[in-house]
């Protein structure tokens, strides 16, 4: 039989592995927000619509005469030839990633001493020809130069290319072979598309970038003379108007040619090299200006601890999806969602999670 001093000390033993258990069960289940650290978070920012500086009314169709391709008797296949400084080049590659995220197909070639094949039996084979150092175009070997122009005259082939600075190059100068006249080392202000340019498709002319301007003197800026004519227009430093972008419409040679005075680094290009391929060749293109637009946010779940969507944050998610539903029919944001990284961030981000999970719903009626 136990003793009266015993039994009290197994009481106190029971007592407090009693108190103990309690404790472990009562840090595991809040030791995340005792050990938690608090992380600065950027409120949710609502930002006012965006209002185009020109009215959605369609701009003058201008008409032109002289030199226009004929662009309904197709003599070649739907085609693109593009001519690289090499395999890796930074501006080719970004080429061929706009034709093939157009479906355009195309032939990559470096300018070597061959041409590769332009002609079947019956027809050319390639229906626009790209060239990405228009140097190396001016300096091809007489033989091959010859043989490309004559196959761009004879199948009504246009060319477009890029015309970069060049080391310890003259800052005006004139294009060899031609009446264009370039100048180097430029800094290109109040960027627009041209109102009277025949190119223009997907570019609204007209208005004036309200933007950062180019902050760096690499560009090349063309002289609008006859033959000519701008299809994005700038400012030198001392407010002259003149290209960066222009159409040579073939009175010269022959053969039309659109030549860009940058690259893709400014986004501008993009949208007149866009323009340049349909207008090269309309069915390489789409004719309607009808688009899609998807907002696809990628792994909702997924980020460290401090970056993760709050409550707040996808309270305003929601609100800003029902703010562009007035201005387009039906939007919906895409999400995609991760379980592995589900409630993995701090207590006020597992709460974001679940009040994510719990507007799914209400994101998709």
């Amino acid at each position: 039989m136990l003793t009266l001093p015993t039994r009290r000390i197994i009481f106190w033993l029971k007592l407090a592995i009693i108190i103990t258990c309690i404790s472990f069960i009562f840090l595991f289940t809040h030791l995340a927000e005792i050990t938690e650290k608090p992380h600065y978070r950027y409120p949710a920012q609502h930002i006012p619509p965006y209002h185009c500086p020109l009215s959605n009314k369609t701009g003058t169709t201008y008409k032109h005469h002289g030199f226009v391709r004929n662009k309904t008797n197709f003599l070649t296949d739907g085609k693109v030839l593009v001519f690289v400084e090499t395999l890796y080049s930074k501006l080719g590659k970004q080429i061929i990633n706009i034709l093939d995220a157009l479906k355009i197909p195309r032939k990559v070639e470096t300018l070597t001493k061959n041409l590769p094949l332009l002609t079947t039996a019956k027809r050319g084979r390639f229906s626009i020809i790209i060239v990405e150092n228009y140097y190396k175009y001016l300096n091809l070997l007489s033989w091959n130069r010859q043989l490309l122009d004559k196959y761009c005259r004879e199948y009504n082939v246009g060319i477009i290319s890029f015309i970069g600075n060049r080391p310890n190059s003259y800052i005006n100068a004139k294009v060899k072979g031609s009446q264009l006249t370039i100048h180097t080392q430029q800094r290109a202000v109040n960027l627009r598309f041209n109102e009277r340019s025949r190119v223009n498709f997907i570019s609204k002319p007209g208005a004036v970038l309200q933007a950062p301007e180019p902050d760096k003197n690499d560009w090349i800026l063309f002289d609008i003379i006859s033959g000519y004519e701008g299809i994005v227009l700038a400012d030198d430093i001392f407010g002259e108007e003149r290209a960066s972008v222009i159409l040579d419409d073939g009175s010269e040679d022959g053969i039309e040619k659109i030549l860009f005075g940058h690259n893709f680094t400014h986004w501008i290009n993009k949208l007149a090299f866009l323009d340049s391929l349909r207008y090269m060749r309309e069915s390489l293109m789409y004719d309607d200006l009808e688009r899609f637009v998807q907002i696809d946010i990628d792994d909702i779940f997924v980020g460290t601890s401090g970056t993760r969507m709050t409550k707040v944050d996808a309270d305003a998610l929601l609100q800003s999806q029902f703010r562009l539903r007035r201005d387009i029919t039906n939007f919906t944001y895409s999400l995609g969602f991760s379980g592995y990284y589900f409630r993995n961030g701090d207590s006020l981000e597992d709460k974001g999670d679940e009040r994510l999970i719990g507007t799914i719903l209400r994101l998709h009626l």
